[in-house]
């Protein structure tokens, strides 16, 4: 084999792994994206009802409900990666009734996240955790800017099949208010559904 057949081989291979690899980012992706909306609708509250909100009448503060507000989740701009070595007991006890390996699809760590592919809730905004004001303020609730929660999320793991997956997921809703869980993914008939979201306790 000359050098030039020798190259080309090479770019071929080269060419069909970055393929891969990129094909395994988009699939992991558009399943993040249509569960997401599913992750946050089960952890926060409806407000289509109204909520209250704390105002200052005559000089003292009262609790008033508000019937509209710039309801916010703010997200954390990058996917973070899944720490498979903390959460293994985790894992294997969710899945002691199945025969699977969880394997991560390529090697990328963090990505960007893309807010604008997340089907929007009729109840909140989502907006990138850099453009949310710093914590001094940010959750001095009033009508005109209302943050719902922080939140963010790891890559996904699937097993070989991809008919399950699981992540890490984080989530902030006040000052003293939060929790770090993980969630169990299903395929069911094409479409990803949650199946589970374990909170998790650091021993």
């Amino acid at each position: 084999m000359d050098f030039r057949n020798c190259l080309f081989g090479i770019s071929i291979i080269v060419f069909l792994g970055c393929s891969s690899r990129q094909t395994g980012l988009q699939f992991e992706q558009k399943v993040l994206y249509q569960i997401v909306p599913q992750i946050i609708d089960s952890e926060f509250p409806d407000t289509s009802e109204g909520f209250m909100l704390k105002k200052t009448v005559d000089g003292s503060s009262v609790w008033m409900k508000e019937t509209s507000a710039n309801t916010i989740i703010g997200i954390l701009d990058s996917v973070y990666e899944f720490d498979q070595k903390f959460y293994k007991k985790y894992i294997n006890l969710h899945f002691s009734n199945h025969d699977l390996k969880l394997a991560k699809l390529n090697s990328a760590k963090a990505y960007k996240l893309d807010i604008s592919k997340i089907k929007k809730s009729k109840n909140y905004y989502y907006q990138y955790l850099s453009e949310i004001p710093d914590s001094k303020i940010r959750w001095k609730r009033k009508k005109e800017f209302y943050l719902m929660g922080l939140v963010g999320f790891s890559r996904i793991y699937f097993d070989k099949e991809r008919k399950n997956g699981v992540l890490d997921f984080t989530m902030s809703c006040g000052q003293q208010c939060g929790m770090t869980a993980l969630v169990y993914l299903k395929n069911e008939n094409g479409d990803w559904k949650v199946d589970e979201i374990e909170s998790i306790i650091e021993e």
